[in-house]
Order: C-alpha cells, then structure tokens, then sequence
C-alpha cells in the first residue's frame, strides 16, 4: 500500500533533500515486507533530486499511521501555506484518515479544488 504518510521513528526510513527547483515530499506507508519492493526506487528518485524528503512509515504494533504523522508533521498548515497539491492513493481507511487531517483547514479538502486528488483502492 502506497499512500502520502510520514516515518515511525524507530523503524523508518527518513531522507532530506535540497533541490530548489521542485518541492516534492513523499510520505509512504506500507508493510516491513515490501519494503524491499520500492526502496531502490525511492533512494534513487531521492538521489536524483526528484524527492525534496522522502519520508516511510513501515505498519508498526503501536498502530501509528500515515494520517498520524502528518498530524505531527504540521501537514495541513503547509499545504494551506504554500498552496501544495495533495496526491492520495490508498484504501479506504487510510484515505478517510488522510482526508480527516486535511479537512481541519480553513474550507478543508473543497478548498483545495484540483490541488487535492484522491485514488482509493
């Protein structure tokens, strides 16, 4: 499962970049077992530049989630502030959760228009 999330601490993944054309956070969530299937992919998209931060939440038995971190991580504030475009591709759980912390915002998701798109599997 691939969707915008953030890092569990003690079992994650965290990488920051510095490229001053683009902006591009991924915020990943997924089990530790298919880790594998993506991390070449996403350290060579982080390398390349393509990636501003590179952030994994692998499923953890404290239950954090991917719409937890973005809590934590001030998420809604700096899509309000820099007028950033949402990408969501998830199930249905994580989606809603997602969803739940971008409605807190002054107009919530609607405000957003095209900014925010959402494919739920």
């Amino acid at each position: 499962r691939i969707a915008l999330a953030s890092y569990h601490p003690s079992t994650s993944t965290s990488r920051s970049i510095q490229n001053e054309q683009q902006n591009i956070s991924l915020h990943i969530g997924l089990k530790p077992t298919d880790l594998p299937l993506f991390v070449s992919t996403l350290n060579d998209a982080a390398a390349a530049g393509i990636l501003t931060s590179l952030s994994i939440t692998p499923s953890n038995d404290a239950k954090v989630r991917v719409q937890d971190r973005l809590v934590e991580k001030g998420a809604a504030e700096m899509v309000k502030e820099k007028g950033a475009w949402v990408f969501v591709c998830s199930g249905v759980e994580c989606a809603r959760g997602v969803r739940e912390v971008f409605e807190s915002g002054e107009g919530g998701v609607e405000a957003m228009g095209k900014r925010w798109v959402e494919e739920v599997f």
